[in-house]
């Protein structure tokens, strides 16, 4: 009697996990519908492809996605450190309203030289932006410090992304699409939070300083070029140091 349920235990183990191994599956190639004023991360859905050489063009990629080549992501958030080629994201996107909807693609890793979006149409027609470190701000889609793309769908329309992400910075694949209105707030909210983060650790610093010159203790004055250093990074991160680094091929 206790084999017998056991063995029955066992297999409605294996009928969830097949389930859910289906469920997740089932998602990750299901196309995102753009819908709704919120936030839309692309997590899961994303289909990943690496090319080491890092200079196969938009025809052979798109072959290597019929051939079955990309891989469905793992994680919402995948980051591979440093690699030497490029890595090629897909996704699909679909328009299910009665009017056309306008987003921002975010890539949230402004550090990286390269990104290339393609957005491929039911009619083979493809759009081709560019965004990075490599590219002057005043040249971008959106003239941002922040790595974001437009991207707008009539009624009923659905299409095809691959984005390109390339660098000697480490890959990081943070995608979400968002109502413009609604990306700016939260950038806003984000500096702001941020900003006192940094005022706090400014007056860390100084605190550090006096208390070092009071009782001498070198381990106190430690603390200070620390959260200088820990200032620039989050300056750095926002993407308001890009104005110091070289720009165009010199970053390729």
């Amino acid at each position: 009697m206790d084999s017998r349920r056991l063995f029955w235990l066992l297999v409605v183990w294996l009928s969830m996990l097949l389930g859910i191994s289906v469920e997740s599956r089932a998602a990750t190639h299901t196309p995102l519908e753009v819908a709704g004023d919120v936030a839309q991360p692309i997590g899961l859905r994303m289909q990943l492809f690496y090319d080491p050489s890092g200079r196969m063009p938009l025809a052979e990629v798109a072959a290597a996605d019929a051939a079955g080549r990309f891989s469905p992501a793992k994680v919402d958030i995948p980051s591979f450190g440093h690699l030497a080629g490029a890595t090629w994201v897909r996704f699909d996107l679909h328009n299910p309203g009665a009017q056309q909807e306008r987003r921002w693609l975010h890539a949230n890793w402004p550090l990286q030289e390269s990104y290339t979006l393609f957005l491929v149409r039911p009619g083979g027609a493809v759009q081709v932006m560019r965004n990075g470190g490599e590219v002057p701000i005043a040249e971008r889609p959106l003239a941002s410090r922040h790595v974001l793309f437009p991207v707008e769908l009539d009624s009923g329309e659905s299409m095809r992304v691959y984005l390109r992400e390339s660098g000697r910075a480490g890959m990081v694949l943070d995608l979400s699409l968002w109502p413009p209105a609604r990306l700016l707030d939260a950038l806003g909210m984000r500096t702001l939070t941020r900003s006192l983060g940094m005022g706090v650790t400014l007056i860390v610093a100084v605190f550090a300083f006096f208390a070092w010159r009071t009782h001498r203790r070198f381990g106190l004055l430690y603390i200070a070029p620390a959260q200088i250093f820990l200032i620039f990074f989050l300056i750095g991160y926002e993407g308001f140091l890009l104005d110091f680094l070289p720009s165009g091929s010199s970053m390729a």
